[in-house]
């Protein structure tokens, strides 16, 4: 959806504050990997209706590392510790750029000593623990050895080392150990043998990757209660023998499960940001944003299409998955809406064994629109808005379909739809007010997206409303909470210049900022690359810093940061 952004410019003698209506976008996709013209297979491990992967201790609290994609999307997730306890986790912190999370459990574990990543050398010996495809091989942890073969990833990219460890389906997020037992990286992916045959017509062999530690430490470094109970190494210890290391560092790997989601039809995964596009269009929700309403009347409560839909549920629910998508499927044609809106969802996300077939899904979007289903209408419109599913791009369609929804209460739809009367897109006519009202509509059903345009509207004094930057930052907080991108950025910057009844807090601002820039938010990257240049918030002044994060703004297409990165000199 269009997001009104405040900006941050940057002058070569200071840095000053200039508030500018902008749109940016990150795309959020639903599967994590790491993009190189070599596919690289994140290696989680399915267990039916259950991912699993490898985490690890960072605190004696229960503070625990591992990959994001092993937990993306999760509607559940546990520990396994090493006495066979199952405790329940919390996703407290997450980097989805470079692929780590941060996990919380009420349990104490020996917290594993950390190392820089940039302290590491090609050739170094390494070894790491995990719990490799537990369903085969058993859920002891399991122990593999090998070097650090180069310290940078496919095509050199910066973020990764590649490992000559064996990894198997459920070593994603272990710790990658050097010699001493000190935590240099997170096991993360292989070079797909499938695409590196065709690209190069050999297969790969022990061609393995990790996430560096630094990234590690970074995500660590936006949350004070982390970063105070860490235990950072910066010296090498006695070489002692591998297994007396090995067994000091057992304790503390753990297996991670992570049940996959319900997702009762039109619902969406609690928390989840929405997700958006490039190019600032209203972005395609993959999963239905709202509660699916009653079945259309042509369709009774107790006609078999309705109990075969009710026993989809009831199939997917159990995880007998195969049912779920037959009866689905047998409900889709008898035409009951709710099981055409829910596998129109399977088909867009590829879920339940279903390839992705974006155009099999416009067409049952379309059958369950024309009966009135909300959540299918928001997603048409949203078909419509991006030209996706072979659907021709038509702004004018989509605001059919966003006006049908938002009548019927769909937050999604009147969130994208205010943007739509923002912008004056698909043939309205500019309309401040009624985008005001609609934003307010949606953020009162707490949509991050309209809290966090509502914000900037009460920051302009825009839409008939009265400038108020108390309001503002109270919405900007709201969305954030939900982690927001946008609004992360957005608030981090009243906290800067203590804005909107906030202290001034440039430490704050970093954290917010930084929070922005790990899920892929130009502006957070920009702003963040902003404070390594000039210093201030706890952060000392780091011109590498600086460009990389300006480079990672600009790569997304936010002139502010060409221009940062043009006024340096760097093209």
């Amino acid at each position: 959806m269009y997001e009104s952004t405040i900006t941050i410019w940057v002058s070569k003698k200071n840095m000053t504050a200039m508030l500018a209506p902008s749109i940016t976008s990150t795309p959020v996709w639903r599967v994590v990997s790491i993009g190189c013209a070599l596919a690289l297979l994140p290696w989680t491990c399915s267990l039916a209706a259950t991912a699993s992967g490898t985490g690890f201790a960072i605190t004696s609290d229960g503070y625990i590392a591992t990959n994001f994609h092993v937990v993306q999307g999760a509607s559940a997730v546990s520990v396994r510790d090493f006495r066979d306890n199952t405790l329940v986790a919390r996703v407290v912190r997450t980097d989805v750029a470079n692929d780590v999370a941060i996990l919380k459990v009420d349990a104490r574990f020996p917290g594993l000593p950390l190392a820089r990543s940039s302290t590491t050398r090609r050739g170094d010996s390494v070894f790491t623990l995990g719990y490799p495809n537990v369903q085969l091989q058993g859920y002891s942890v399991k122990l593999t050895e090998g070097t650090i073969s180069s310290i940078t990833g496919v095509r050199d990219e910066p973020n990764n080392f590649q490992i000559s460890v064996p990894v198997q389906p459920g070593n994603s997020g272990g710790p990658l150990f050097n010699r001493d037992g000190a935590v240099i990286g997170l096991v993360v992916a292989k070079l797909s043998a499938t695409a590196a045959m065709k690209a190069t017509s050999t297969l790969p062999e022990a061609v393995n990757y990790a996430v560096k530690s630094n990234y590690l430490l970074e995500l660590i470094d936006t949350d004070i209660n982390i970063s105070e109970k860490i235990h950072l190494v910066t010296k090498k210890e006695k070489e002692v023998p591998l297994a007396d290391v090995v067994a000091r560092v057992e304790p503390s790997v753990v297996l991670i499960l992570a049940t996959l989601p319900d997702r009762a039809p039109g619902m969406q995964t609690a928390n989840a940001a929405p997700p958006t596009v490039p190019n600032g269009q209203p972005a395609p929700t993959l999963a239905p944003p709202t509660p699916v309403p009653l079945p259309a009347p042509a369709i009774v409560v107790n006609s078999p299409a309705r109990q075969k839909f009710d026993s989809a549920v009831r199939a997917e629910k159990e995880k007998r998955i195969g049912d779920a998508v037959r009866l689905y499927k047998e409900s889709a044609e008898e035409g009951d809406a709710s099981a055409q809106t829910r596998l129109a969802y399977l088909y867009m996300s590829g879920g339940d064994g279903l390839p992705n077939d974006d155009v099999e899904a416009a067409r049952l979007l379309k059958l369950a629109a024309a009966q009135g289903n909300y959540a299918a209408q928001t997603n048409l419109g949203l078909f419509y808005s991006t030209g996706r599913g072979g659907l021709p791009r038509n702004d004018e369609m989509a605001v059919r379909y966003y006006k049908l929804a938002a009548d019927q209460g769909s937050a999604q739809a009147q969130s994208n739809l205010g943007a739509m009367y923002e912008k004056g897109r698909g043939g309205l006519v500019v309309d401040e007010a009624e985008a005001a009202r609609l934003y307010r509509l949606a953020a009162n059903q707490n949509n991050a997206s309209a809290q966090c345009n509502l914000g900037f509207m009460y920051s302009r004094g825009k839409g008939g409303l009265a400038k108020d930057d108390t309001e503002a930052a109270k919405l900007y907080r709201l969305s954030a909470d939900q982690n927001y991108a946008m609004a992360q950025a957005n608030l981090g910057y009243f906290y800067q210049v203590g804005r909107g009844g906030l202290p001034k807090d440039e430490a704050e601002a970093v954290q917010l900022y930084r929070l922005a820039a790990t899920q892929g938010n130009a502006l957070g990257q920009n702003n963040l690359g902003a404070m390594y240049e000039f210093g201030g918030g706890g952060v000392s002044i780091n011109m590498e810093e600086a460009i990389r994060f300006y480079r990672l703004a600009a790569t997304q297409g936010l002139d502010l940061a060409k221009n940062n990165l043009k006024r340096l000199g760097i093209n």
